[in-house]
C-alpha cells in the first residue's frame, strides 16, 4: 500500500513541477523556431510536421498546446523511467529515490538556469522539447532488453521493436540521433549472444535486416517530405556545408593547393580570406578549453551562414541562375564536400586536435556547465564511474548495475562523438544523457555504499 501511495506522491510532484513550468512560463521560440514552423528542408521532417497537425487542429493556440503536449508526454516518461529503476533494484531507502528524482530532472534544471541558452526544455518550440523525453523513452526499453534478458521470447520482441520504434522517429527529428539505431544494434548483438549463442548469427541477420528496414523507412520519409513540401524527392541538405565548416575552422590557406578543380580553389580562397579577415578561425581562437569553446560556438554560424553559404550562394546565382531553395542547398553541399575532401588531408592533426577539445566540451557539458573549476572534479567522477562500473561488473558480478554503466557509456561516448564531429558541443545538444550518467552514477555508489546502510534507513 505504501509504495501505491508512493507512486501516486512521485507521480503528481513531477506533474506539479512540469505544469507549473508551463503555466509559469508558456511555450518558448528560439532562433531555430522558424525553420521548423516553415518545414526547411535543412530539418528532418518529424518536428515540422508534428507542429503543422498542431498548427492545422489549434490554430493560433498551436505553440501553447505544443508545450502542454511536451510537459505532459515528459511527466509520463520521468515517471515511467524512474519507477522501472526503482522497482527493478528494489530500492527502498528514500534518500536514494530522492536523488534518482533529482538525476531525471537535471537537464530540465540546468539548462534554463544555468545555460547561455535559457531554454525551457518541455517548453520549447524546438526539436529538443519533445526529443529529451522520446530518448529517455527510447532507453527504458532498451533498459527492459538489458536487464530482462530472460524475459519471455514476446515480451523481448515487444521490447525489441518499441524501441526500434522510437530510434526511427528520433533519427526523423535530430540527424545525431543516427547513434541511437547503432547503439540498438550493439545491444541487440550482446544480449542475443548472451541468451543463446548458437541462434546467435540467426537472430543477428534478422536485427540487421531490421535495421537496413529502418533505414530504408526513414530515407523514404524525408524523400516525400522535402517531395511534398520543396518539389523534389531529396534527402536533407546542408549537412556537408556544416561538416566543411568545422574543417574549414582548422585549415589553412595553403590547404588550396590541394583542391584540383579551379573554380572550387577560387571559392576556397575567397571564403578563407573572408573567415581570416573576420578573424573566426582556430588561429584566432584564445586559449584555454572554455574560452576556445565560447569562440568557435560564436564563430561557427558567421563562419557558415555569413561567409561559406554567401559566397556559394553568390557562385551559384551567377553560374546556374535562379534555382530553388532545395536545388541551391544541394548545389552547397555538392561543392562543400568536395573542398572538404580536398583540404582535409592537409590539416588532419589540427582537425583531430580541435575534436578532441570538442569531445572533453560535450564531456562536461553532459555532466555540468563548461567552468574551469569543474574541469578535475567532472573528470574525476567520470574516472571513478569508470573504474567502479568496471569493478562491479568483473568482480562483483552487479550485472544489473553493470548493464546500465555499459548502456549509458555506449550512448554517452556515442553521442559526443557523433556531435563533435558534425558541430559543436553545445550544452543544448549535450542534454541527452546528462539523466542518465547521474543515474548511474548513483546506482553505483548504492552498490558500492552496501545495501545494509540503506537497509538502515528510514525506507518506504
Amino acid at each position: 500500500m505504501k509504495r501505491k501511495w508512493q507512486k501516486l506522491l512521485l507521480f503528481i510532484f513531477l506533474l506539479i513541477i512540469f505544469m507549473g513550468s508551463f503555466l509559469l512560463f508558456g511555450s518558448r521560440t528560439y532562433t531555430d523556431t522558424g525553420s521548423y514552423e516553415v518545414m526547411s528542408p535543412i530539418r528532418e521532417p518529424f518536428y515540422g510536421v508534428f507542429l503543422t497537425i498542431y498548427r492545422i487542429i489549434f490554430g493560433e493556440y498551436c505553440h501553447t498546446a505544443v508545450a502542454l503536449t511536451q510537459n505532459i508526454f515528459a511527466v509520463i516518461v520521468c515517471y515511467l523511467l524512474l519507477e522501472y529503476i526503482i522497482e527493478a533494484n528494489k530500492i527502498r531507502s528514500i534518500v536514494i529515490k530522492l536523488a534518482l528524482l533529482l538525476a531525471v530532472l537535471m537537464p530540465y534544471i540546468v539548462t534554463p538556469f544555468f545555460t547561455v541558452s535559457r531554454m525551457i526544455i518541455a517548453n520549447a518550440i524546438l526539436t529538443e522539447g519533445i526529443t529529451l523525453s522520446l530518448y529517455n523513452l527510447y532507453f527504458y526499453f532498451l533498459l527492459h532488453i538489458v536487464w530482462e534478458k530472460q524475459a519471455d521470447q514476446k515480451k523481448y520482441v515487444i521490447y525489441s521493436i518499441v524501441s526500434l520504434v522510437i530510434a526511427l522517429i528520433l533519427t526523423l527529428t535530430r540527424g545525431q540521433m543516427l547513434v541511437t539505431l547503432i547503439a540498438w544494434f550493439i545491444v541487440e548483438a550482446v544480449v542475443l549472444h548472451i541468451q543463446d549463442s548458437r541462434l546467435f548469427w540467426k537472430n543477428m541477420c534478422i536485427c540487421a535486416l531490421l535495421v537496413i528496414i529502418t533505414v530504408g523507412v526513414r530515407t523514404f520519409s524525408v524523400g516525400i517530405y522535402n517531395y511534398v513540401n520543396n518539389g523534389s524527392f531529396s534527402q536533407t541538405p546542408y549537412g556537408k556545408v556544416t561538416l566543411f565548416t568545422n574543417v574549414l575552422y582548422v585549415s589553412g590557406r595553403e590547404a588550396d593547393q590541394n583542391i584540383k578543380d579551379d573554380t572550387l580553389r577560387t571559392l576556397y580562397d575567397q571564403i578563407y580570406d573572408e573567415a581570416a579577415a573576420q578573424g573566426v578561425l582556430y588561429v584566432d581562437a584564445p586559449s584555454g578549453l572554455a574560452a576556445e569553446a565560447e569562440f568557435f560556438s560564436s564563430a561557427h554560424d558567421t563562419l557558415k551562414m555569413d561567409i561559406i553559404e554567401a559566397k556559394l550562394a553568390e557562385y551559384i546565382e551567377k553560374t546556374y541562375g535562379n534555382v530553388s531553395y532545395l536545388e541551391k542547398l544541394k548545389l552547397m553541399d555538392q561543392m562543400s564536400g568536395n573542398m572538404m575532401k580536398d583540404v582535409l588531408r592537409d590539416c588532419i592533426p589540427v582537425y583531430m586536435v580541435h575534436y578532441m577539445k570538442n569531445i572533453a566540451v560535450g564531456l562536461i557539458r553532459s555532466v555540468a556547465v563548461l567552468n574551469p573549476l569543474l574541469y578535475i572534479p567532472v573528470m574525476g567522477g567520470y574516472l571513478f564511474l569508470i573504474i567502479a562500473g568496471i569493478y562491479l561488473g568483473i568482480k562483483k558480478k552487479e550485472y544489473k548495475v553493470f548493464g546500465f554503466f555499459l548502456l549509458t557509456v555506449l550512448l554517452t561516448v556515442g553521442m559526443i562523438g557523433a556531435v563533435s564531429v558534425t558541430i559543436m558541443c553545445l550544452s543544448r545538444y549535450m542534454i541527452y544523457n546528462t539523466s542518465l550518467i547521474y543515474l548511474c552514477g548513483i546506482l553505483i555508489l548504492r552498490e558500492i555504499i552496501g545495501r545494509r546502510k540503506e537497509d538502515k534507513q528510514d525506507g518506504l
